[in-house]
């Protein structure tokens, strides 16, 4: 049995699978789950979206875990978000 927040881990996983469905016109879009740690009665999961989309420029990475800002507004005008 397993604790934590599964509304949140929902719309997280929703969120990331949509994005990469948006930006995969063709190709495949895996996502994945894996034991990272486990600690006597505690586990640290590791999820995981790995597609074959457009990707992201190297220059907007160290932007990604900031407060929202579109990375590029063309691409977001094409996508649709």
């Amino acid at each position: 049995m397993l604790r934590g927040d599964p509304l949140r881990l929902r719309q997280i996983l929703a969120n990331l699978a949509n994005n990469a469905i948006k930006f995969t016109q063709e190709g495949r879009i895996d996502i994945r789950v894996k034991l990272a740690q486990r600690q006597e009665e505690r586990v640290v999961l590791r999820f995981e979206v790995a597609d074959t989309g457009i990707g992201i420029a190297p220059e907007q990475c160290s932007r990604l875990f900031q407060p929202f800002s579109q990375g590029d507004p063309s691409i977001a005008r094409r996508y649709g978000g």
